[in-house]
C-alpha cells in the first residue's frame, strides 16, 4: 500500500502512525494527474514522455498533520528507530519534485492541488464514498 493510503487507514481507525522518516518525494494528487493526462491528450504537439506530479513539495509527515485536522485524535510522528515504523515507503531514498515544464509548455496545464486543497478534497470524497 502507498504511504498516503497507510496514513489514511490509520486516521480512519484512530491509530497512531509511526513513520521511519518524514518522507519527502514527488507526491501527486490523482485529480492533478488525471487533468494533466487530459490536457496532453487535447494538445496538438506532444513529446513522448512527461512527468505528472505535484509542484507543491510536502512530506508524508506534512500529509499526516493535514489529515489530523479532519480526524481528531489521529497522530503521526517519525520514530527514533525506523524498524518500529508501521508506515512503510516503497523506497528508502527520498527524491525531489519532477520537472513539470514539459506538461506546462505543451498543454498549459499547471497542477492546482496543493497539500491543503488535496487533503480537503480527498477527505470530502472519502466521506461521500466510504462504505
Amino acid at each position: 500500500m502507498s504511504a498516503p493510503y497507510q496514513l489514511v487507514h490509520y486516521a480512519l481507525h484512530g491509530e497512531k502512525a509511526l513513520l521511519p522518516k518524514p518522507g519527502h518525494t514527488a507526491w501527486a494528487y490523482v485529480r492533478d494527474v488525471a487533468q494533466a493526462v487530459v490536457s496532453l491528450l487535447e494538445c496538438e504537439n506532444r513529446r513522448y514522455v512527461y512527468h505528472a506530479c505535484s509542484i507543491y513539495p510536502f512530506s508524508m509527515l506534512d500529509f499526516a498533520q493535514e489529515l489530523s485536522k479532519y480526524f481528531p485524535g489521529f497522530e503521526a510522528e517519525v520514530c527514533d528507530d525506523p524498524s518500529l515504523a508501521n508506515v512503510h515507503f516503497f523506497s528508502q531514498k527520498d527524491n525531489g519534485l519532477f520537472d513539470m515544464e514539459g506538461v506546462r509548455a505543451d498543454s498549459g496545464f499547471v497542477p492546482e492541488y496543493n497539500l491543503e486543497k488535496a487533503v480537503a478534497d480527498y477527505v470530502l470524497w472519502l466521506k461521500k464514498n466510504r462504505r
